[in-house]
């Protein structure tokens, strides 16, 4: 966190100096001396900072370091602010001058003698080294076994891999978390007697982060001879690997052995392990536990991990129960304020945590109980106790890049509890100067290989993902959130969203939001902001943004739009968008660009000049007319690198032709198309890589599914009132990849049909408002969809909905094939829900006889009488 303050500021500072303005002679000196000052501090900071942790003085003089950064930022941000004031002419206009570049030189002086009492800690620090702190994994053995809950199940499944391996050399992971017991799960494996006598050697080594290969041999050879009660070989203390491994090797040549290698943190300690044990046809073992995914998954070429999860809410209440009352009932106080609940809550399960805030709260009264609870961050930073379990959760972060530092503690800005859109967390990380583009990889790209390696380390939990696999949703656990808190102590990042007017300035960097409050105009000062990247609008009354945008050459993130209220005559344009200014096609940075509003007396001219933005990943038109979709077209034939469309057509009546479009975008993953179309465009097949696919109002004629069905990575297909006949046909092998279907508003359909083998990966379909569709047909359908596991029925008819029960009066309609349809289909068990919309909320209904029998009262209390389901 320290090295990016840091590094944004040395950035600056180099700006500043290099600058070609008239500063006083004094002022650029000091500026120079500044940035020396800092550039030394960098690269300091790039090794020191993962050891402060362990040296009190060290973190000390790093929280110096920030606080001096900020301070010389809010210097720099008032400098360059008065060299752009206009001081006026003549005497009075140099006086002026003069007296601000003295009032700057007084502050370069401050800051220079607040680095100089700082920088003779910077050696004390790097000489000292860091102090070790007692390794809590041995803590694993003392456990009792009576204070151990969930452990059995992992416990047995484990040890039913180790005596069931196949001859020769096999590696298993138990993976997890720091904190949910992975060393006391591999611990109780090693003890046990049926791993005991089914193996003749053993040996548990330590690794950790900080291991040197010749010392973990020596541990290996020392433990295996003292097991067979051999002598020590002479002069090990001396070897190197290369004599070591041959010492093992040949001592563990004719035996069946087992090695835990427990924390392991790199590819690297289990293949030098690994090269020193014989590959015999003996069924020999090395079981490692570690934090990060990718590490057990290169271990072996099949490797066997046990991912280690959560306790459930029943052997968490159990652990706690016995830490924090020691045998003795949890008093009534407690009880009532549900103080437990809340406590045992932030442990989200991890057993370390229970056992440390059950330690910390025994023998403690109900507002000791209260303070902890609501103070956890100051607990984990100053009670001995919690310090052991922050320690456990430090290994994780500090092993981190220092890129990924950054990165990790930010997630502490977001609220508990809170799950975090990915994209958005994504912009803010670029915003703060995070992640830096690498060769052959956008800052997108970058940041997104950051996500996933927080997510491997677990030090981020995913809350949701897309269907082809990427991380949607993203949260961190309680505790973690607690510990990041307990380490950012003041330091403060920018955040501008007010629901009042907010006065622009250079204080803001790269990132501007006013996501989901009342501002309708945007000042023409925005164009000061030079280093925007970001300018988030998302959910607010702007309809129109001042030419100054155009100003703003870093701009990578235009997001501009907002949901209208749906009405009779605008049934299905609920996005609004801006107009966008003259000149726009100067924002050449740009890569998402979201909602543009056509129409207009610039309209044409817009859609000309969008042809210059070659970055675009994502463009969204909307209120788009027939006239303006050939110049549209034109302009998405240059974006090569475009990735999502969407387009909205201004009317339901409205028929736009996206046909102009000869050489479409090839990398395009997502297409939203909201409007009438005679056909679809003839470029659409020719999509490879198109993932999701969403066309409403479309009013097709001929089946949208024959142009479609061969695209081969479309993973989500989503028809509303796109098709105005009766029958759709799946092909054969068609939709090969296809995860996700709905279907909504297809007011004339009445059948669906597959030939031979089609959508084989299909595991979600919705149906909703089909109101004239038979049950029997789409029953034979999903029949042959093995993979399905979810359905859902909105609106559509009671009798539909009976049809599917299998105990329904309707049975008689389902002899033959059609009964064996429908057991075949229940069978598999898939979730299947019917909605309806009651005065003001959905009910939901599933499968069961409760659900049956309250569906037959809708139809019996209805006054009207429908016609019934053939």
């Amino acid at each position: 966190m320290a090295e990016s303050a840091v590094s944004f500021l040395v950035e600056k500072l180099a700006m500043l100096v290099e600058k070609e303005v008239k500063l006083l002679k004094g002022v650029h000196g000091e500026f120079q001396l500044i940035r020396n000052e800092f550039e030394r501090m960098k690269a300091f900071l790039a090794s020191a900072e993962s050891s402060q942790e362990e040296d009190p003085e060290l973190k000390v003089w790093v929280k110096q370091v920030i606080e001096v950064a900020y301070d010389t930022e809010d210097i720099l941000d008032g400098f360059m602010l008065k060299l752009a004031r206009d001081h006026g002419h003549g005497f009075t206009g140099y006086l002026r001058k003069i007296k601000s570049s003295i009032q700057n030189l007084k502050a370069c002086h401050h800051i220079s003698s607040k680095i100089a009492d700082i920088k003779s800690r910077q050696s004390e620090s790097a000489s000292t080294g860091s102090t070790s702190w007692h390794d809590l994994r041995e803590d694993a053995f003392l456990v009792e076994e009576g204070e151990l809950v969930g452990i059995d199940e992992p416990r047995e499944e484990i040890i039913k891999w180790l005596v069931d391996g196949e001859p020769g050399l096999e590696v298993v992971s138990i993976l997890g978390m720091g904190g949910l017991g992975k060393t006391t799960l591999a611990g109780r494996v090693y003890d046990n007697q049926q791993v005991k006598a089914y193996f003749q050697s053993h040996a548990w080594i330590n690794v950790s982060q900080s291991y040197k290969i010749e010392d973990i041999l020596r541990d290996m050879i020392v433990q295996l001879h003292r097991e067979f009660q051999q002598p020590i070989p002479q002069g090990i203390e001396i070897m190197r690997s290369t004599s070591l491994k041959q010492i093992v090797k040949a001592f563990l040549q004719q035996k069946r052995y087992i090695i835990i290698l427990d924390d392991v943190w790199d590819k690297e300690g289990i293949d030098g392990i690994k090269n020193a044990m014989p590959n015999s046809n003996f069924c020999s073992l090395i079981l490692i536990t570690n934090r990060i995914a990718h590490i057990a998954m290169v271990s072996s070429n099949e490797p066997k991990i046990y991912t280690c999860k959560p306790l459930s809410s029943k052997d968490s209440w159990s652990l706690f129960y016995k830490k924090a009352f020691r045998g003795k009932t949890c008093p009534p106080y407690l009880e009532q304020e549900s103080l437990c609940r809340q406590i045992l809550k932030k442990c989200e399960g991890l057993p370390l945590a229970i056992m440390a805030l059950g330690g910390l709260l025994f023998a403690k009264d109900v507002q000791e109980w209260e303070m902890i609870s609501h103070s956890l961050a100051a607990e984990l930073e100053s009670n001995d106790m919690m310090q052991n379990f922050k320690k456990i959760l430090s290994l994780s972060y500090s092993d981190l890049h220092y890129n990924l530092k950054s990165c990790f503690m930010y997630l502490g800005v977001f609220p508990e509890d809170c799950v975090i859109k990915c994209a958005r967390l994504i912009r803010l990380w670029i915003a703060e100067g995070f992640v830096k583009e690498r060769e052959g990889m956008t800052q997108e790209g970058v940041a997104q290989r950051y996500l996933k390696e927080l997510v491997n380390r677990s030090l981020v939990q995913i809350a949701e993902t897309t269907s082809d696999g990427r991380i949607k949703r993203c949260r961190i656990h309680d505790l973690m959130r607690e510990s990041i808190l307990s380490k950012l102590g003041d330091i403060n990042f920018v955040s501008f969203t007010s629901e009042q007017k907010v006065e622009l300035h250079e204080r803001v960097r790269r990132f501007f939001s006013l996501r989901r409050t009342q501002v309708r105009i945007i000042p023409r000062s925005i164009g000061k902001l030079q280093n925007l990247e970001t300018l988030d609008l998302k959910h607010t009354l702007v309809s129109e943004l001042p030419t100054e945008i155009t100003k703003l050459k870093k701009l990578q993130y235009l997001l501009v739009y907002n949901y209208a209220e749906i009405t009779p005559s605008q049934p299905f344009s609920f996005i609004t968008g801006f107009l966008a200014p003259q000149g726009i096609g100067a924002l050449a940075s740009l890569q998402k660009l979201c909602f543009v509003k056509a129409g207009g007396s610039r309209s044409k001219n817009t859609m000309q000049e969008l042809g210059e933005l070659c970055q675009l990943r994502r463009l969204g038109i909307t209120y788009l007319k027939k006239d303006d979709a050939k110049g549209l077209c034109h302009s998405v034939e240059k974006m090569t690198k475009l990735r999502s469309l969407a387009v909205n057509a201004q009317s339901v009546s409205e028929v736009i032709d996206l046909d102009f479009l000869s050489s479409p975008p090839l990398l395009l993953r997502h297409l939203y198309i909201r409007g009438c179309l005679r056909k679809l465009p003839n470029w659409l097949p020719l999509l490879n890589n198109l993932a999701r696919v969403s066309l409403e109002w479309s009013r097709l004629k001929s089946s949208p599914l024959i142009p479609l069905q061969n695209l081969p990575n479309l993973m989500e297909l989503d028809l509303a009132n796109a098709f105005d006949g009766e029958i759709l046909v799946f092909g054969d092998r068609g939709f090969p990849k296809l995860k996700k279907m709905v279907l909504t508003n297809l007011e004339n359909l009445r059948f669906v049909s597959m030939n031979g083998q089609a959508v084989p990966c299909l595991q979600s379909l919705s149906i909703c408002k089909c109101r004239h569709l038979d049950w029997q047909s789409l029953l034979v359908v999903i029949r042959g969809l093995t993979l399905l596991t979810y359905i859902r029925f909105d609106e559509m008819p009671e009798e539909f909905a009976l049809a599917f029960y299998l105990y329904s009066s309707n049975k008689m309609m389902r002899e033959g094939v059609l009964q064996q349809c429908c057991e075949d289909v229940m069978e598999r068990n898939p979730k299947v829900h019917f909605v309806w919309w009651e005065e003001d909320h959905w009910e939901w209904y599933d499968l069961n006889s409760y659900c049956y029998n309250l569906i037959k009262r809708r139809v019996m209390s209805r006054d009207e009488v429908l016609p019934e389901v053939s």
